[in-house]
């Protein structure tokens, strides 16, 4: 083979033996290699799969905890009475009226629980509907309202709608089991409404403030607690603070937590009637309270004497309207309802006196009023002077003045003619003139009639006097 043939022959073999080396390194190292790649690759993928499921079966464990919370009671029978009832008294804390409440029947819930469905109807204006939206809305149970027909009876002012709302709440199967919606404890103290304590007869496991209580019509922040001692912010959530007495129900109010940029109570209600689809929103109504009569009649001594005091102008989400009084003359008290009496004492001059009467909502002064109340000593009849039998003839004209004295002052009397009048006698009322002509017809003979004589006291006095004419 010459030597040309033979280089030729060399290249050839070598391009086959890296051909044949490549194929080599293929199978017997780079796809073992990119096998192992790719099956650390797929193992780094379910590993991270793995640790989203774990993180969504956390989040589904935390959901289904927090369902249970703020389930109902698990036997439906209970929790229907107990949600029906909470309903009920939330519209009554928002201002409805005429208020009725239907159990309607339950159903299940897949194989988890039941629905629970209530209907309540009532008459409730735009705001009241609005504010029971937004308390219903914000506590924390697993409850919607499925469906809420409002009526309107006018198309101007603020009239109180016709409401029809159906409610359904959820008792899940595994809820914990519990005779109360929410937990209770009762006022071991009176609150007065400026109080920002209050003393529960027992202490509430696993309450952490800040939470929300409700004690009859009024929401409340507790703000810190201990033991059976609470602080609290007064009146939120639309409500007023006002007084309780003693052992009043005190029940968590639970609120669902709030998403970042939500509305406040306040802006949900505002909105809620703005947009109200009957009629304009009226402007704001500016209560001025004021008592309802300033004037009274006079009190005489040794008579009893008593009057009513009414508040007219209330604001009817106040608490009722307690009366007091400041500066009262000796003898005078008024009852936390408004009623006056008065007996004076015996040495006590008569005059004018002028008491202030304050009328409170809770412990709050709404307003206070100066009223004039006038004492008079005991009205004395009049007397009559002596009065001797006189003559008259018959077509003669007479006149004869008949007199009584009254020993009180700035005393008027009337005069008048009483008993058997003869024909044709007249009397001056202001003088006490008696005048008669007797007629033809008069027959002779003793004749008697009566003179009353009554003052201008109070109240008034009639003195009667007997006259003979011969």
């Amino acid at each position: 083979m010459e030597q040309r043939e033979k280089l030729l022959a060399g290249g050839l073999g070598a391009a086959v033996a890296l051909w044949v080396g490549l194929s080599l390194y293929d199978s017997q190292y780079k796809a073992p290699l990119e096998a192992k790649d790719k099956a650390v690759v797929d193992a780094e993928q379910t590993l991270s799969n793995n640790r989203s499921a774990r993180r969504k079966l956390l989040l589904a464990q935390k959901t289904v905890r927090d369902s249970l919370s703020d389930s109902l009671p698990p036997d439906r029978i209970d929790a229907q009475r107990l949600y029906g009832n909470w309903c009920y008294s939330l519209a009554e804390l928002s201002g409805w009226s005429n208020l009725t409440l239907k159990a309607d029947s339950t159903a299940p819930l897949a194989k988890i629980g039941w629905r629970i469905p209530v209907t309540l109807s009532g008459q409730a204006t735009r705001s009241q509907l609005a504010t029971f939206i937004d308390h219903f809305q914000q506590t924390d149970l697993l409850h919607r309202i499925d469906s809420l027909d409002v009526v309107s009876a006018s198309s101007s002012g603020d009239p109180a709608f016709t409401v029809v709302a159906q409610l359904e709440g959820v008792s899940l199967n595994s809820a914990p089991q519990r005779g109360r919606l929410f937990p209770e404890a009762r006022l071991a103290q009176p609150l007065t409404a400026q109080s920002t304590t209050l003393e529960v007869e027992r202490s509430l496991e696993r309450m952490t403030p800040p939470f929300r209580v409700r004690v009859e019509r009024e929401y409340l922040t507790v703000t810190a607690v201990n033991d059976t001692q609470w602080t609290v912010e007064r009146g939120v959530d639309q409500t007023t603070p006002a007084a309780h007495e003693a052992s009043q129900t005190v029940q968590v109010a639970p609120l669902k937590p709030l998403p970042a940029g939500a509305l406040s109570s306040e802006e949900v209600i505002a909105r809620i009637v703005s947009k109200c689809l009957f009629v304009k929103p009226t402007p704001p109504i500016v209560y001025k309270p004021k008592l309802a009569s300033t004037v009274f009649p006079p009190v005489i001594r040794g008579v009893p004497w008593t009057a009513q005091l009414k508040a007219d102008g209330w604001n009817p989400t106040w608490p009722k309207p307690s009366f007091r009084v400041a500066a009262p003359p000796e003898g005078l008290t008024v009852s936390p309802a408004g009623e006056v009496t008065w007996t004076p004492p015996a040495e006590l001059p008569a005059g004018e006196f002028k008491p202030r009467f304050l009328v409170l909502a809770g412990d709050e002064t709404k307003f206070e009023t100066e009223v004039t109340l006038t004492l008079r000593d005991a009205n004395r009849p009049p007397k009559f002077d002596p009065v001797q039998p006189f003559k008259a003839f018959v077509g003669r004209a007479l006149t004869y003045d008949l007199k009584a004295l009254d020993e009180d002052a700035d005393t008027t009397l009337v005069y008048a003619l009483a008993g058997t009048v003869p024909p044709g006698m007249t009397i001056d009322a202001s003088t006490g003139q008696v005048a008669w002509t007797p007629p033809e017809t008069q027959e002779p003979g003793e004749v008697t009639f009566q003179v009353t004589a009554t003052d201008n006291g109070s109240p008034p006095n009639t003195a009667t006097q007997d006259v003979r004419v011969q």
